[in-house]
């Protein structure tokens, strides 16, 4: 699981904006952009252990009676998603 989460998420660029409406348009203001690297075994594992990272296991019966598996998949919340990696960039400044 550990090198699944480093292979697919070794870098990621995570956004925050304040938006409104203008007549039927959409504006946002960009408020926080980070570039968040090199994630590390470690810090992964230690999400396990602090309870920021949690495991969804994607799994349903069909009214049939088949199984439909979806893949184990994991779950973070957006404020903690900095901690699992060791370089944070502020794109903005």
């Amino acid at each position: 699981m550990v090198k699944k989460f480093l292979f697919k998420f070794n870098q990621l660029l995570l956004v925050r904006a304040d938006t409104r409406k203008v007549a039927r348009m959409e504006e946002f203001h960009f408020n926080c952009a980070l570039l968040l690297t090199n994630p590390s075994a470690e810090t992964f594992r230690d999400g396990f252990e602090t309870g920021k990272v949690l495991i969804d296991i994607r799994m349903h019966l069909k009214p049939e009676g088949a199984v439909r598996n979806h893949g184990t998949g994991f779950r973070v919340h957006e404020q903690d998603l900095p901690s699992l990696f060791s370089q944070i960039q502020d794109m903005l400044q």
